[in-house]
Parts: C-alpha cells; structure tokens; sequence
C-alpha cells in the first residue's frame, strides 16, 4: 500500500500538479475602458457614438501599442461595428487580406472602402487622427457602412 501511494505522489510530481514554475504568458494589449470619454482622454481622439443611431452591445477598449489605438465596439441595425482611432498613418484596422494589409490595398487602389468575405471596412482622416470603420455586412449593394461612417465623423 504504501508503494503505491509513493508511487502515485511521483506521478503527481512529474505532472506537475504539485506545483512547479507558474507559466509566463504575454500580456493582453487590450485594456477594457469605461467610456468614449475615457478612450478620448487617453490617446487624444475624438470618437462619439453614432448621431441617429440607437446602439446596444457597446464595448470600449483601447489596445496599447504604439501609437495606442482606441476601440469602439456596438451593434446598429442589426449590424455589428468597430471603430479605431489612433494619431498614424500605419494601418490600424486589424484587417489582413490575402493580398495585404486594408492600408496597403486601400492605397494601391485608391480607394478608402473595402468590401471582403468578413465584411466591410472604410477609413478616414481628422487632422493627425486616423479612423478605420469595420461593418460586419457583407453585402457590397448596401450603402450602411458609410451611413454610419457620416453619422460618426
């Protein structure tokens, strides 16, 4: 009997469930905010909720890198949006396409609006601040996303 208890609390030691170095993993860059207010004031945009538009499901974050990029996140219309902000030039949309990046095929092309199998995205600039809109609507006829990209700038 007390063979196999030996036995048993090696196993246990060996698997680590006794203890053991803690894990190192990578911090999140996400940092959950309260209010656009609190994304404004923190890296110097100006966002605001959508003008005659009801909105639910709202998340505010602000992904600290380099520059910081603000991050709102809410539902419209049956229709799910994010908008960023962040004072560069650099691609802030978190849109990776096959052939690029939104920021390289929106310069190549000429074009600020991209229509792709996970939606849509558009972008803009105000002053030093740029802002990227992504729609979740992935039907290239619908004029929503820039409805809601007038109502937000």
């Amino acid at each position: 009997m007390s063979r196999i208890l030996v036995v048993l609390l090696a196993l246990l030691c060996l698997c680590g469930c006794g203890g053991g170095e803690p894990s190192v993993g990578l911090a999140n860059p996400m940092e959950q905010m309260e209010t656009l207010e609190a994304i404004n004031a923190k890296i110097g945009c100006a966002m605001h909720p959508p003008e005659g538009f009801s909105t639910e499901n709202e998340s505010f974050y602000v992904i600290n890198t380099r520059p910081n990029v603000g991050q709102y996140r809410f539902d419209a219309d049956g229709i799910t949006y994010t908008l960023r902000a962040a004072a560069t030039k650099e691609d802030i949309s978190g849109i990776y396409l096959t052939d690029g990046t939104f920021g390289q095929v929106a310069d190549q092309t000429g074009s600020d609006t991209l229509t792709f199998a996970e939606g849509q995205c558009t972008r803009w600039f105000v002053g030093g601040m740029q802002y990227t809109l992504h729609s979740s609507c992935t039907d290239p006829n619908t004029d929503a996303l820039l409805k809601m990209r007038e109502a937000l700038q």
